[in-house]
């Protein structure tokens, strides 16, 4: 009688994980209405924080749309009153960068 390998150890199945499944474009804004909408009617004691959270968000869109276009028709970028964000460090105003070798 033949002598059979012992089994091997059964390794569990690591199932679906949630860091895996790509959300973005339109997948991602059904996802997140979709939960939004799971929230809102099976925890009603949440929905205050919906309200907030939906206003908070549409507020920071607002501003950041602000932020980035507040100054379009100007050359420079400017990060804070009176501060501009040049091209070139202060300590190297004059200089040229050095050429590429040629053979």
């Amino acid at each position: 009688m033949p002598q059979s390998s012992p089994p091997k150890p059964l390794k569990p199945h690591p199932g679906i994980r949630i860091e895996k499944i790509p959300v973005k474009g339109a997948a991602g804004l059904i996802f997140v209405f979709g939960i939004m909408f799971i929230f809102w009617v099976g925890v009603p004691t949440v929905r205050g924080f919906v309200i907030l959270g939906a206003v908070g968000g549409l507020a920071a869109f607002a501003v950041l749309r602000w932020w980035r276009n507040r100054d379009q028709g100007h050359g420079d970028r400017r990060l804070f009153v009176g501060t501009t964000i040049s091209a070139h460090p202060a300590d190297h105003r004059g200089r040229t960068a050095p050429s590429p070798k040629r053979d």
